[in-house]
Parts: C-alpha cells; structure tokens; sequence
C-alpha cells in the first residue's frame, strides 16, 4: 500500500500522442495551442499488464480482476450515494504487453516500475499526461509473489489535475485473501488521497480506508465484518475531485458530524516523473530573489492561501516572497511544458491583508531575446484577474510593480485559455467555498 517514488530515468525517444518528446535536447512541440486543456471526464480503465516474459491472464483472472473493480465501485457507490461514485471506460480489461521481461521491471528502484508503465500506458493509448481520460487500474501479471504490492498515484500530483495509475500483482488476487481492501486504498490514491497520518490520525486504527487498519481486511469476495469509511477529510477530496465523481457533493449536515474538527489543509500527492515526458507544471525563475525562506518553486505547490488573516498569514512553505527591488519591478519567468495559449491569468499576491501586494503586472512573451508585450495592467486587489486577448509562447514573462516595500510576495498563479483551467493548482482554489464548511485556514492567532 504506496504511492509511487517520484523518481525519473532517462530512457529513449517516444512518440506519445501528438506530443514529440526529443530526449537529446528535451525540446517537444504539441500539434496544437490546446493540448494542454484537461479532459472533462476521467474515467477507470481496467488493464492487465504482461512483461514479455509472462503468460497472458487466463479468463478467470480477467473476470476475478473485474469482479474485484467492480465491487470497489460498490464500495463508494455505497458511501457516496447511487450517482456519486466512479465510472468504468470499458466493462473488461484491456490486455497490454509490456515491453520488457518482469526481472528488468523488478530491478528498478521502489516505485520507479510504476513510472515506466505509465510511460508505455499513455504511448499505448496515444494520450498525453495532460489530456489522459484515464485511470489506469493495472493488474500485473507475477504469480511467483506479490510484487508490485500495491500502489496508486495520480499522474499530475494534486486533486482533479488529470488521470490516474494503480498496480498490484496478480499474485495477490490468486494466493490472497485482503485483495479487495488493498484495491479500495489504492483506487482513492489515484484521485489525490492521501493516507490519513498526512491528517494526524493513527495508521493502525482509523476508520477511514486510507489507514492501515488490519480490522478493514476482506476475504475473497466477502467484506469485513468492521468495513472502512470516508472520513470527513476523505469526502472533502473526492468532493474536490470532480472529473472522477462529478455527481459527489459534500453536504456539511451530512457528512461532517457535530463538533468535528476538520484538518484546515487539504494534504495531496505530488506529481509522477514519467520517463521521456515534460513535467507537468511550469517552471519558475526569477532575477529578483528568495527570501523570508520562500522559493519560487513554491508557486506549484499545494493550495493557494488566502492573504488576509486573522493576523500574519505569511507562509513561506506555501508563497515566494522576492527581495527589494530598487526600481520596484519584480521578474517572475515561467518555462511551460511546450507552447501554451492563455487568455486570463489570476494573480494572488501579498499577505496579511496588507503586505507586498502587486499593484499592477506586465505579461510578456519571450522567443529568444525577443518580448512581446500582451498586456500591462494595474491590479486593484490581492487576488485579481487579468484578460488580454490570446497569445502563445512556451516562455512568459511577468513583471509585477511592487508598492512602497518595493517587495512582491506571491500566493500562487492561475492560467486560463478562454474558459478553461490550464495546469491547475494542486488544491482547488477557493475549496472551503465549494464544500460549504468555513474550515480555518490558519491556526487561531496567539493571545
């Protein structure tokens, strides 16, 4: 029961989908300016998995495995209303070979196995990590033991950024009896769900099917007498998660009982590193500093904070924060994937309700040494919005002027082309509106 390393190796050139990855140069181009626009749906696609030097599933197995799928839909379905659970892509696996023997696969560092199937997953389906409509829920045919022992993870880290891949072995389903709860864990991984100590609540005796609770195992077909539930944390993420249960709704009055505390953060899974794929976020670099121990990096990385309090509400986890700029400009870079159109961007700048807001911003295009200005434009509030008519570029820079501190502090970015999300931030922004619950986002301020 784990979530995939992050881990990356370089392999060979591949032609996935309309994408063109050079590994020599790592250059790519897309076939068109909307590539990157995530699908609308995803959608578990059932697989069986088989190195090349394996024998293909018998159809018993196809039909254990299936069996088994579908009673981790039930098992949501049960808890999250008749409509709220997932959907299937297909109603039988899909056999896929692999293109290695098991021994090669079995070779790699911890998780890095994982990364490779992802690889030849969306090479076989001609898909994109960032157009993938898929949840890969892959048995891997092993009936010596039962490695892989189970893992999922979702393909570009967060909630509701994209498709998903789950494995566990063969083995387990012929030779085990808690099969069944294993898959339940590992199907709410590949939607962004971590295990429940990220929340502060023991491993060994949650209730929620993201601990490790020996009392949840199933045998065979047959559930627990002391099945798991969705914790409050749990219903949150998978309310977040949307392009996999699009009909869920956290109902506060039903699904946070009296006097719960809820964990003020959404806690989520960071991104695959898929062999001879770009990385799923933008790049950051800026000529204008790090400091209160912010990075820049930090703009791809969990939720993106409101800025007023109550009191100081500077995180530098969670924001960049640049140094004194004697003329007041502050550079952000940002290097995307491959060339993207943006029409929109919102721009979350300062803290505390009063400090190092943006007053306004500049978008440029760059090509070479050549800068295209898109527009430029005064930013009357913390979180603002600004439109400008299509452009695209693989590189962008923002110039932000700051105000008498001369600093910038920075909360996050979003992008938009025309109406939709591109490179979305890990946690939904504005979550605590959308389930309905007025969750603190900072600790109580000291008295």
């Amino acid at each position: 029961m784990t979530v995939f390393s992050r881990r990356c190796i370089a392999k060979r050139f591949a032609v996935i989908a309309t994408v063109i990855i050079l590994v020599a140069t790592s250059k790519f181009t897309f076939a068109g300016v909307e590539e990157f626009v995530p699908p609308d749906r995803i959608r578990m696609l059932p697989v069986v998995l088989v190195a090349s030097d394996q024998k293909p599933p018998t159809s018993t197995q196809k039909r254990v495995w299936m069996r088994h799928l579908q009673l981790t839909q039930q098992f949501y379905k049960d808890r999250l209303s008749p409509s709220g659970t997932f959907e299937f892509a297909k109603d039988e696996s899909d056999v896929i070979k692999l293109k290695r023997p098991l021994s090669f696969y079995r070779s790699l560092d911890k998780g890095e196995s994982a990364l490779h199937w992802a690889d030849e997953l969306l090479d076989h389906y001609k898909v994109s990590r960032f157009q993938c409509p898929y949840t890969f829920c892959c048995l891997v045919m092993n009936p010596r033991d039962r490695w892989p022992v189970g893992g999922g993870r979702t393909l570009n880290g967060g909630i509701n950024r994209g498709g998903g891949l789950m494995v566990m072995s063969s083995f387990a389903f012929d030779r085990m009896p808690n099969g069944q709860s294993t898959l339940r864990h590992e199907i709410a991984h590949t939607c962004g769900l971590p295990h429940v100590d990220s929340y502060g609540y023991d491993m060994t005796t949650s209730h929620s099917v993201m601990a490790y609770n020996t009392r949840h195992r199933t045998k065979g077909f047959r559930d627990s007498a002391t099945p798991p539930e969705l914790i409050p944390e749990d219903l949150r993420a998978i309310s977040l998660a949307s392009r996999v249960f699009p009909k869920f709704r956290f109902v506060a009055k039903r699904d946070l009982p009296s006097g719960y505390e809820m964990f003020r953060r959404v806690v989520t899974l960071g991104p695959m590193k898929i062999p001879d794929h770009p990385d799923y976020d933008p790049a950051f670099t800026t000529p204008s500093g790090e400091v209160n121990g912010s990075k820049v990096t930090n703009l791809n990385e969990r939720e993106i904070l409101p800025s007023v309090g109550p009191g100081v509400t500077y995180q530098q986890r969670f924001m960049w924060a640049s140094g004194e700029q004697a003329n007041g400009q502050v550079v952000l870079d940002l290097d995307f994937p491959g060339e993207v159109s943006l029409t929109r961007l919102l721009i979350h700048s300062g803290h505390s309700g009063k400090y190092n807001r943006a007053e306004g911003v500049r978008v440029e295009t760059l090509d070479g040494n050549r800068h295209q200005v898109v527009t430029e434009k005064p930013l009357a509030t913390a979180d603002a919005e600004v439109e400008f008519d299509a452009a695209t570029s693989r590189k962008w820079r923002l110039t932000f002027t700051a105000g008498s501190s001369k600093k910038v502090c920075l909360r996050g970015l979003q992008y938009f082309y025309k109406d939709q999300p591109l490179f979305p931030p890990p946690v939904p922004y504005n979550w605590r509106e959308r389930i309905g619950v007025n969750v603190p986002a900072f600790a109580p301020a000291k008295k």
